[in-house]
């Protein structure tokens, strides 16, 4: 599966940033480590054709920062990574993102490239109400 586009992945922890960085290796991945520096890249950059968020961030949390995003961009997709039990699907649906995947998981590599996939190339996949149901249910 080929990726291509230019992603925003918001997380505190460089390592996973080279993660992501490594499973979209035909994507342009941009990591910030908080929520302030990724406000100030999107506001910079409108180019970005998916955003990454990260639950837990030093500055906020991640669903204050997708309220805040979709202040200025309500058309980017935005997709939770996160291994928080207590984070729910519904939660980050009324933030404004279209879903969520659980790190750790035994298929979290695959889900996240399918997802990923479905969100840049189906004509509904800005709105993505199906996908998540069937990966988070």
């Amino acid at each position: 599966m080929h990726i291509k586009g230019k992603f925003l992945y918001v997380v505190d922890n460089p390592d996973s940033c080279e993660i992501i960085g490594n499973v979209f290796d035909s994507a342009d991945v941009v990591c910030a480590s908080t929520g302030q520096e990724a406000l100030q890249l999107i506001t910079a950059d409108p180019s970005f054709s998916l955003y990454l968020f990260d639950h837990v961030l030093p500055d906020t949390t991640g669903l204050e920062l997708c309220r805040e995003v979709r202040r200025i961009d309500s058309r980017t997709p935005i997709l939770f990574i996160s291994s928080m039990q207590t984070l729910s699907i519904a939660e980050v649906r009324e933030a404004g993102a279209q879903g969520l995947i659980r790190k750790a998981t035994p298929y979290f590599i695959e889900q996240l490239k399918q997802t990923v996939f479905d969100l840049l190339t189906q004509p509904s996949g800005r709105d993505c109400r199906l996908i998540f149901c069937r990966i988070i249910g």
